[in-house]
């Protein structure tokens, strides 16, 4: 989707759009925060982004990837020529009124916000066919998936990006598919299931011999950290990539 929403940027009516994406791309805020946000979170020298979410007060940390710091820095220079520009990303001067506005607000609605995202999910395919139609808070489930997919990826990385607890992080956001503990659990349930024939090599036909590496060396030491080894993260109803190729990825390294 990212690439999609570069594209979207060059149509000055689609930029809020597509700035809304990069902002969740990078980050992944909740909602409220997102239609709130100021450009005084922004360090472009150090291309960093902090704020506080406003559910609980915690500080979000992220970089800014390289390839969007022009993006932003545009974005800024034209959305300051609308009243609270140079306050807010989406100042409500650049919105289109719907006439029934209850309370005057001086940057867009999480209302807005969700429809923007939804344009560019809807608006993007992956290998020629349209990604799955979920809802926004997707973002965190994938930001949480990408982070704990990694080798260094633990949760207390995935927390100081999303203003989560830790636990809430865990309970949430990093469903596993099965780890090597269980992988562990079952072989020793099951203690002929690693036991295969000798057909086909050398040794003799009636000598069983057990197939590949001993799990329990692959666990050793691993997942105690508060991390998760890479071949046992998922995608949790995230948008790309999904879990299937993620699975494959891993599966063939």
């Amino acid at each position: 989707m990212d690439e999609q929403a570069l594209k979207m940027f060059e149509n000055e009516r689609l930029r809020p759009r597509a700035i809304a994406h990069l902002i969740h791309s990078c980050m992944a805020p909740r909602i409220s925060d997102t239609a709130a946000f100021r450009w005084k979170y922004f360090n472009f020298d150090e291309r960093l982004i902090q704020f506080r979410a406003s559910k609980n007060c915690k500080l979000c940390s992220q970089f800014i990837q390289e390839r969007f710091v022009p993006i932003f820095l545009r974005y800024r220079e034209w959305v300051r020529q609308f009243e609270g520009g140079d306050e807010y990303l989406f100042p409500t001067s650049i919105l289109q009124s719907s006439g029934s506005v209850k309370r005057k607000l001086p940057h867009a609605t999480d209302k807005s916000v969700r429809k923007w995202l939804a344009e560019v999910r809807d608006s993007t395919t992956l290998h020629g066919e349209k990604i799955q139609m979920l809802p926004s808070h997707s973002y965190r489930h994938t930001m949480a998936m990408r982070y704990l997919s990694t080798e260094m990826g633990k949760l207390e990385n995935v927390a100081m990006v999303l203003g989560d607890e830790v636990t809430t992080i865990q309970k949430h956001y990093s469903e596993l598919i099965p780890n090597d503990a269980q992988r562990i659990a079952f072989e020793q349930a099951h203690a002929l299931s690693w036991v295969i024939s000798s057909e086909g090599t050398a040794q003799p036909e009636w000598l069983k011999r057990r197939r590949g590496s001993n799990p329990a060396r692959a666990y050793r030491g691993s997942g105690m950290n508060g991390g998760f080894k890479s071949k046992s993260g998922v995608d949790v109803g995230g948008f790309e990539p999904p879990a299937s190729w993620l699975q494959t990825r891993y599966s063939s390294n």
